[in-house]
């Protein structure tokens, strides 16, 4: 399949409820994994062309308050569910990057995505 790649700039504010509902709806699941979690919070910044990315080249960006939040709640949730792994290790390596210069609440990403040949730009929608 052929790929697409295109530079983009997304910016979103997300609350500490909105990350509390992200971690609430997975551990809702009879099997809550932390993966389900981070897919959940890549979907807030991304809105409606997270479906036609194939790969996301680089990580978000966020203030102080949602990567504290994060890390925290990512650590508690292994230590609920997945005990034999480093609590919050997936945020650690797969999380959003801490940038002090945005404000506590703000998500930035600006960069590369890999769009599916067959979704294209027009099935993206608006974030």
């Amino acid at each position: 399949m052929e790929k697409l790649e295109i530079s983009c700039a997304y910016r979103v504010e997300i609350s500490r409820e909105m990350l509390k509902k992200a971690f609430l709806d997975v551990e809702k699941n009879d099997q809550p994994h932390q993966a389900d979690v981070l897919i959940k919070l890549y979907k807030l910044v991304f809105g409606k062309a997270w479906d036609a990315i194939e790969k996301v080249h680089g990580w978000p960006r966020c203030g102080k308050g949602i990567w504290e939040d994060c890390c925290r709640m990512f650590r508690d949730f292994d230590c609920r569910h997945h005990r034999g792994v480093m609590a919050g290790g997936l945020w650690l390596n797969n999380g959003f990057s801490f940038d002090e210069r945005l404000p506590i609440r703000a998500v930035v990403f600006d960069g590369k995505i890999s769009l599916h040949r067959e979704l294209g730009i027009g099935e993206m929608g608006e974030s």
